[in-house]
């Protein structure tokens, strides 16, 4: 994989049958979706070995693994759980979303409620409809997405979920692409700006030159601040 860049996995954890357990990887800068990982075939806590060895090798300039992000509730729950097992600790803790500030907790994962993931997705497909957002090529993916559906009270569910009479199977339709692509989203957004901080300023452009000028204006008013002072003794 490169190791010129670094890359966030978000997941969504599903039961066995029930429907796909997800991974969905993006490269930070480019903000593209560069691979996926979807499967019936296993339990949460087998699952998390999947996760975390994609964080391994998606680990970009990052020796501790790329950015991880997961819906805690249900299996991913033990999901969680299994990576607290391990030595990893660079993935997304709760945090109290109702709050400006957004203070980050000690709980790992991210809690799924109803005006959340109303948020969540919402967020997902508009990022969708902006150039340069997000890039998602792929096909399976964006066909679960146009699945999503409006609920009466303003809720947002997959349409299999609205659909069903079976209560036991409330909610259990849709470990899929669409949470694992909207929570790597969700983290994305949180790059754009140390990506920014680092993006490297050729020496000759206006806004080098205008910094350059700026620091010098700077230290010759400090210097003559420093005269005044010195007369004044």
């Amino acid at each position: 994989m490169p190791e010129d860049r670094d890359f966030v996995i978000g997941a969504d954890v599903a039961m066995v049958g029930a429907s796909n357990s997800c991974l969905a990887i993006y490269d930070v800068r480019s903000r593209e979706k560069v691979a996926e990982f979807a499967s019936q075939g296993f339990m949460a806590h087998e699952f998390a070995k999947i996760g975390l060895a994609y964080c391994k090798w998606f680990k970009g300039t990052r020796e501790d693994g790329a950015y991880h992000i997961w819906e805690s509730q249900g299996p991913g729950g033990i999901y969680g759980g299994c990576l607290l097992q391990t030595d990893f600790r660079n993935f997304y803790y709760q945090r109290n979303e109702k709050s400006e500030a957004e203070k980050e907790s000690d709980i790992p994962g991210w809690a799924s409620t109803k005006t959340g993931k109303f948020r969540l997705l919402g967020a997902y497909a508009k990022g969708l409809s902006e150039r340069g957002s997000i890039t998602n090529r792929s096909r399976d993916a964006i066909l679960e997405a146009h699945e999503y559906i409006l609920v009466p009270g303003g809720g947002v569910k997959h349409q299999r979920d609205a659909e069903t009479s079976d209560v036991s199977d409330k909610g259990s339709l849709h470990g899929d692409l669409v949470i694992a692509d909207a929570l790597a989203f969700k983290v994305l957004g949180e790059f754009r700006g140390k990506i920014e901080e680092e993006k490297p300023v050729p020496r000759n452009c206006f806004a080098a030159r205008q910094k350059r000028y700026q620091e010098k204006r700077k230290t010759k008013l400090a210097d003559r601040w420093h005269e005044k002072e010195e007369s004044w003794v």
